[in-house]
């Protein structure tokens, strides 16, 4: 059985991002990682997902927008991502880019 070119591209896209996020063989370009998050984000890849929300986050490659970083890291914490789970808690905790919510920052 041959494996899944999706699957295998899914693979290889978060090596390449993370190249181009810490300049892995490549000059740093934290435009083209971002660029390479948001392709794997969209097809569901929860670290990408995460990867995506802490770009948004922090400002790297992008700038900052606390309400796409919420989102990202809402998508990639309902597939149980730990990290984007706790994130996502303190987006609620203290409002940023989503109304403060003591409730859902809990859960």
């Amino acid at each position: 059985m041959k494996p899944s070119l999706t699957n295998s591209f899914l693979i290889c896209k978060p090596t390449l991002q993370l190249c181009y996020q810490y300049g892995k063989g490549v000059t740093i370009d934290l435009s083209k990682a971002v660029i390479w998050f948001e392709r794997s984000a969209n097809l569901g890849y929860d670290e990408a997902q995460y990867q995506l929300a802490k770009c948004y986050d922090e400002g790297k490659g992008v700038d900052i927008d606390f309400e796409q970083s919420a989102i990202w890291y809402a998508y990639a914490a309902d597939q149980n991502h730990t990290l984007a789970q706790y994130e996502l808690g303190r987006c609620y905790q203290y409002g940023w880019g989503v109304e403060e919510n003591m409730e859902a920052a809990a859960h």
